[in-house]
């Protein structure tokens, strides 16, 4: 069996005369439903209503007022939220979804191989930088570290 962490699973069975290849489709069993951004990657999103209201001393609304503002704001937040990733959180998934699997693709199937060929390509170019560099600029940064080693500096106060 060949897991891919969350994603899907791949099993490949062989048998005399057939191949047998069974997906199993990822569950959301193992969801912290309770902790929904354990990398904390979304912190910053996060605004209380002492983030956005404050007032200053000596100009206070009335109690009430302050509180049903309070209570408003929060119960407007939640529920924009959540109504807005009802109607949109599905078809979202389904464009990042569709987005990172074409990403990978490309990642793996031009990226990756592209870059290999051309690292092929320039080997001979490498090697010839390594010799340069072995033969010319290292024995002088040597030979310039060995004149320079013998020079201390001291600092007197007058």
């Amino acid at each position: 069996m060949i897991e891919m962490s969350d994603e899907a699973q791949l099993e490949v069975g062989e048998t005399s005369d057939s191949v047998e290849v069974k997906i199993k489709a990822p569950t959301a069993e193992h969801l912290d439903l309770v902790d929904r951004d354990p990398t904390k990657m979304n912190e910053f999103v996060r605004v209380a209503f002492e983030e956005v209201f404050a007032e200053p001393e000596g100009m206070h609304s009335f109690d009430a007022i302050w509180k049903y503002a309070f209570i408003t704001f929060t119960g407007v937040k939640l529920w924009c939220y959540r109504i807005t990733t009802a109607i949109c959180a599905i078809p979202c998934a389904v464009c990042w979804g569709c987005e990172f699997a074409c990403l990978t693709f490309w990642h793996v199937w031009y990226v990756v191989p592209f870059m290999k060929a051309w690292l092929i390509g320039l080997y001979w170019l490498q090697r010839m930088w390594q010799i340069f560099i072995s033969c010319f600029w290292d024995p002088f940064f040597d030979s310039l570290s060995r004149v320079f080693s013998n020079i201390k500096v001291s600092v007197t106060k007058e």
